[in-house]
């Protein structure tokens, strides 16, 4: 009795669930392995309906293992094997033949990833459902986007519809998951389809259409910051739409033409309206930089090639960017930039009167030196004062020995020393007239 109690009690122990010993993850690991080998192997390139078959049964089985215990490797690995059985269906003669564009191919993938990963999060299901088709649908992306890219050139309609369809899909993406950064993919995927739009009509003018597209996302934006909560979209929208525009602007000069100058100060003003908006006055470089842009590029096409024309406008650009500097308290860059224009306003003038040997370019160098100073003085920069001084000095001692070699020297270089010495008279006895003066228009200006 008691030995068959014990054998009883034994039985009943054997029924009872035993803790699992580990092995399943190994087999599973190498009857993967195994089926992709057989997949593409000789089988691949033989037998490619049987590949085709080897990875569809894998990924529905990976799929059934990750339905009964979630696990991100089962699903990602159920997930590739379905998306390169995808792909060798291309390879199947009745489809190499069609020769699909790369881009549809990938298209469809890419779409079915990234919408399953939004119903994935909207639902609730949980990151290892989730990451593993958001990772392999950002792949799948990148992928299609090269492919597109490179063989779009040759078939611009077909790049064009596979980057609006993009476009579409992640501005719908983004708006329903809530995620306004991806709009800036959004946002390129438009502009891409539009340049290839461009190539397919044979466009021999592109600068307006894209500057065109800037303004568009750019009033977008200022549309969005009017609704409640938009401020973040607006920003990426209005950023976007500077982006483009100088990006266009920058090819300006390869199109040329009356449409190309008006193109680039269009871009121009986006920067500078958006910076008198913000009040940030470092987007007054970018702004700067594209004014002069087609200023010089409007002085090319009436074949104005007069180094005064540009440098003067220059110098202009970086002297009103060192004013807003100054009144924004940012002292060593107002200090750079007032250098750089002051460099290549009288640099220019000086080398020019070396070169022709001509004294009216004396006269040029001491009214811009003296039109320096004044506004060194106004806005009391000793750097404006100073450097215009050392110029003046190196003209004069130029001049005397080189250009007017038949006048005494020391008769041009002690006018001038008294010229200069009169100036500073002058200033000290007005200084207090000319701060009160200052002040009172520096006041009317600083709320700019």
């Amino acid at each position: 009795m008691i030995l068959g109690a014990e054998w009883i009690g034994d039985r009943n122990r054997l029924d009872e669930p035993r803790p699992s010993v580990g092995y399943a993850p190994f087999l599973f690991s190498a009857g993967g392995f195994l089926l992709l080998l057989a997949s593409f192997g000789e089988l691949a390139e033989e037998h490619t309906g049987l590949a085709i078959g080897y990875l569809l049964v894998s990924a529905l089985e990976l799929t059934l293992l990750t339905v009964r215990r979630v696990r991100w490797a089962f699903w990602t690995g159920a997930l590739g094997c379905a998306y390169l059985a995808y792909l060798l269906l291309f390879s199947l003669p009745a489809l190499a033949q069609r020769q699909v564009f790369p881009g549809y191919v990938l298209l469809l993938p890419t779409l079915a990833l990234l919408a399953f990963d939004l119903a994935a999060r909207m639902r609730s299901l949980g990151p290892a459902w989730s990451r593993p088709a958001l990772f392999l649908g950002f792949l799948s992306g990148l992928a299609g986007w090269y492919a597109a890219l490179v063989v779009g050139i040759d078939q611009p309609w077909e790049a064009m519809t596979v980057f609006l369809v993009y476009a579409l899909f992640l501005l719908g993406y983004a708006w329903l998951d809530k995620r306004p950064y991806v709009s800036y993919f959004a946002s390129a995927s438009l502009a891409i389809a539009l340049c290839y739009a461009l190539i397919a009509i044979e466009a021999k003018r592109w600068v307006i259409p894209l500057v065109g597209l800037g303004v568009v996302y750019d009033l977008a934006g200022l549309g969005l910051r009017r609704t409640r909560g938009g401020s973040s979209w607006a920003r990426i929208w209005q950023i976007s739409g500077m982006v483009l525009a100088a990006l266009a602007a920058l090819t300006a000069p390869l199109e040329g033409g009356p449409a190309a100058v008006l193109g680039v100060a269009v871009a121009a003003t986006l920067f500078a309206a958006e910076g008198f908006r913000l009040r940030n006055v470092w987007l007054g470089f970018p702004a700067s930089l594209l004014y002069f842009m087609a200023y010089a590029l409007a002085l090319l096409e009436l074949d104005l090639r007069q180094p005064q024309l540009y440098t003067i406008a220059a110098a202009l650009l970086g002297i009103l960017i060192h004013y807003l500097l100054v009144r924004t308290r940012n002292p060593a860059a107002a200090l750079a930039t007032g250098l750089l224009a002051q460099l290549i306003l009288l640099s220019t003038t000086y080398i020019q009167m070396l070169d022709s040997q001509d004294f009216q370019f004396f006269f040029l160098i001491f009214f811009q030196a003296l039109a320096l100073e004044i506004y060194g003085l106004v806005v009391r920069s000793r750097s404006f004062v100073l450097l215009p001084i050392a110029f003046l000095v190196l003209s004069v001692v130029t001049v005397a020995f080189t250009v007017l070699s038949g006048i005494p020297t020391v008769l041009i270089i002690g006018c001038t020393g008294l010229l200069l010495l009169g100036l500073g008279i002058l200033a000290l006895l007005l200084r207090e007239r000319l701060a009160r003066v200052t002040d009172r228009w520096v006041g009317r200006l600083d709320n700019w």
